[in-house]
């Protein structure tokens, strides 16, 4: 019996490959959306802070935020300190 609900991908990996695969590709497409949705969301939220910062509604804290090559830099990552302090022991 092959599932009528859900992806083209999952269905046909579902009948051809088995449960097993077909699970790993239903998984590996919702990472796909939620990679995709995260990657949107950060466009649109820049076009949202650009558009309220032509009204002056932008918030004080969010307006002097600094900038690092043309974008916004709020957290630093751990990867990111431990590549600065390699360099800076060399």
């Amino acid at each position: 019996m092959v599932p009528v609900a859900g992806s083209a991908a999952y269905t046909y990996a579902y009948a051809t490959l088995g449960e097993l695969l077909a699970w790993i590709i239903g998984w590996d497409l919702v990472l796909e959306y939620a990679l995709s949705s995260a990657t949107v969301a950060t466009g649109w939220s820049g076009y949202f802070q650009s558009m309220l910062g032509a009204f002056g509604l932008l918030p004080h804290a969010v307006a002097n935020m600094r900038r690092v090559g043309g974008r916004r830099r709020e957290h630093n990552t751990g990867a990111r300190t431990e590549s600065q302090w390699r360099r800076s022991r060399e």
